[in-house]
């Protein structure tokens, strides 16, 4: 019976991962523009510097308000076992991610009524480490400030006298949450992501051409057009 339980144990135990050894984030990849197309390369050792930033009121001049999107670069190193004819067990399954919205505190930020924490689904593949010095490495993208968000944000900032957003800092906290290709449920350890929050034409500036950039309103400059904005139009 001892030896029962204690095989019960080590099966509870094995069921599931919760650390940030198995599996983590090692940073937030920078998007490649090739002509019309955006692709992100989990391979790159380049990543984009903290805090992030993000226009909260880029519907003033685009029309919509796009979501803040991470798009993460993740390390598994779990070992590979597909060796000898063995079946592989150790990739690992992307299905969701837990963000959460904070203050520089870390608490939960009140959002009006939005869920705060939230999920996000998820669809990625992080494959296992080829050995114990060189971790598999995959990319998951996730939206972590939906602009809905962004729109409560907008409106609870503090605002200056001449009604122009202050602006502020938040941080985002990530999960990764899926199962191994051995159907053992896995879960990272918390990635934090500083954003500033902006408005305005914070992220924006106008040009002859319009030069188009894969995530518009976060973390980099947009060029825009007067044929895209009538904040562009010339003052007499």
């Amino acid at each position: 019976m001892k030896q029962l339980l204690t095989i019960l144990a080590m099966l509870i135990a094995a069921g599931c991962a919760d650390d940030n050894v198995s599996i983590f984030v090692t940073g937030v990849i920078p998007p490649e523009m090739d002509e019309d197309s955006c692709s992100f390369d989990p391979s790159v050792d380049v990543t984009l510097l903290s805090p992030g930033a993000y226009n909260i009121e880029s519907d003033l001049i685009l029309g919509r308000q796009p979501d803040y999107n991470l798009v993460m670069s993740a390390s598994n190193s779990l070992q590979r076992r597909a060796i000898s004819g063995r079946a592989e067990t150790n990739g690992i399954n992307i299905t969701r991610t837990e963000v959460t919205i904070q203050a520089l505190d870390g608490s939960a930020l009140n959002l009006g009524g939005l869920p705060n924490p939230f999920s996000v689904p998820a669809s990625a593949f992080i494959p296992p480490a080829a050995d114990p010095m060189t971790p598999g490495r995959g990319v998951v993208s996730s939206t972590v400030i939906p602009a809905q968000y962004a729109t409560s944000l907008a409106t609870s900032l503090p605002r200056d006298s001449m009604g122009r957003l202050v602006e502020s800092t938040i941080v985002v906290a990530v999960k990764l949450v899926g199962e191994t290709q051995g159907h053992i449920d896995i879960e990272s350890d918390e990635f934090t992501w500083p954003i500033q929050l902006c408005g305005g034409f914070c992220l924006f500036t106008c040009g002859e051409m319009f030069t188009p950039y894969c995530l518009p309103g976060q973390d980099a400059v947009t060029v825009v057009t007067n044929t895209q904005t009538p904040m562009c139009l010339p003052t007499m």
